[in-house]
């Protein structure tokens, strides 16, 4: 797909997701922030993983699907900032990931102190 095609076909897509995703986004200096686009890859910032992550899985097969966008999970990556690696297990488990052991997870747990 030419970059032109991927990134009209992303905007659309993040767009979508950013209707649905809106509440769980992170906030810096008062603005909102759920995705960055770059020509063939995205990044994603959620809080509460536990409940964001099912929809944006949701919405990216209810999108993707009829255009042929996927997760290529051998190049994806999961950063969970903030939760500890045990749990990081649960979670993916919660969320639908658990099958996709292809998919990179980190994991840096930050507390005051640190």
């Amino acid at each position: 797909m030419s970059p032109l095609l991927c990134a009209l076909a992303m905007e659309q897509l993040a767009c979508a997701s950013w209707q649905a995703l809106r509440p769980w986004g992170i906030t810096v200096e008062e603005t909102n922030h759920v995705a960055s686009l770059y020509t063939y890859d995205t990044l994603v910032y959620l809080q509460q993983p536990e409940y964001a992550v099912p929809i944006l899985l949701n919405a990216m097969t209810e999108f993707g699907g009829p255009v042929g966008l996927h997760v290529n999970y051998r190049k994806s990556s999961l950063f969970l900032l903030g939760v500890l690696t045990v749990v990081s297990a649960a979670l993916l488990l919660k969320v639908g990931l658990k099958g996709k052991t292809e998919c990179k997870i980190l994991s840096i747990r930050i507390a005051h102190g640190d």
